[in-house]
């Protein structure tokens, strides 16, 4: 067990699964022959590393699929190294495949709680804003406890698809919002005050029952993921092409809603 000297440097945000992995992996390369093949636990790593356990936990998995490690639940339990090869051509492989699982979620999720958000804008009753401003308050209280913060995050997603008061969306939005916890959990970078200001925000407009409001401040609010976690969004027009709204997102969201598209004024120019 390495517990004398300091395993893993500590890293800074954003700290995606690819810098965790990179981390672990110079580290493994920096143990003096004789120290063992047993790591430092779960919970150790993760305080040097700076990072949370979901984090961590995603970034082992890796290394524990291309066959580097090796972790065993229980007593005799631990973190154990099984080569003394460092599989960079299989890390990378499954490094590629974890960022475009990410992308993935990340332009559903656009899709998903765009349709959701603007439906709860609609349809939402006092009730369901009580609830999303009780999350949002519960955020502000936690401002500075990650964890609890995370939770109080989750609460407020969930209440806006309930807002919906559609089973079948809420389900889904649910469901994929619970299945990609790690992405939302794994960020580092982005201030949680911030995230509380783009919340506030987000459901101000949802009140007031501003559709253009309510679209303009979730675009902000999916950036927040975007720009962070996934740097690939940021290159070959991938982000543009996941961030831009159509011209007729007015049109769109009208349709969408069931009601009359705005009709143009006959004083407008170029109205015929």
């Amino acid at each position: 067990m390495l517990s004398t000297n300091r395993f893993a440097e500590r890293i800074q945000p954003p700290s995606t699964t690819e810098v965790v992995v990179a981390a672990l992996v110079e580290a493994i390369e920096r143990m003096e022959p004789g120290a063992g093949r047993e790591l430092p636990g779960e919970k150790e790593l993760a305080g040097q590393l700076g990072v949370s356990r979901p984090t961590l936990r995603k970034a082992l998995h890796v290394l524990r699929d291309v066959g580097l490690l090796s972790i065993r639940r229980g007593t005799g339990g631990g973190i154990f190294l099984e080569s003394d090869l460092i599989p960079y051509d299989l890390i990378t492989r499954r490094l590629t495949s974890e960022a475009d699982q990410t992308i993935d979620f990340l332009r559903a999720r656009r899709a998903l709680e765009t349709t959701a958000t603007i439906l709860a804008t609609i349809y939402a009753d006092e009730a369901d804003f009580r609830h999303l401003e009780r999350a949002n308050l519960l955020m502000r209280r936690y401002v500075d406890d990650r964890a609890r913060f995370v939770r109080a995050d989750a609460m407020f997603h969930r209440a806006v698809a309930r807002a919906t008061h559609s089973a079948t969306l809420s389900k889904a939005v649910i469901s994929m919002m619970n299945s990609f916890d790690h992405v939302r959990n794994s960020v580092r970078g982005v201030s949680n005050e911030v995230a509380v200001q783009v919340h506030d925000r987000q459901l101000r407009a949802m009140r007031d029952r501003d559709l253009a409001s309510v679209v303009e401040v979730l675009d902000e609010h999916f950036r927040l993921l975007e720009e962070i976690y996934v740097p690939e969004l940021r290159h070959a027009g991938r982000h543009q092409a996941i961030s831009a709204m159509p011209e007729e997102i007015r049109l769109k969201v009208s349709l969408l809603a069931g009601i009359a598209p705005p009709r143009a004024d006959p004083g407008d120019e170029g109205a015929g």
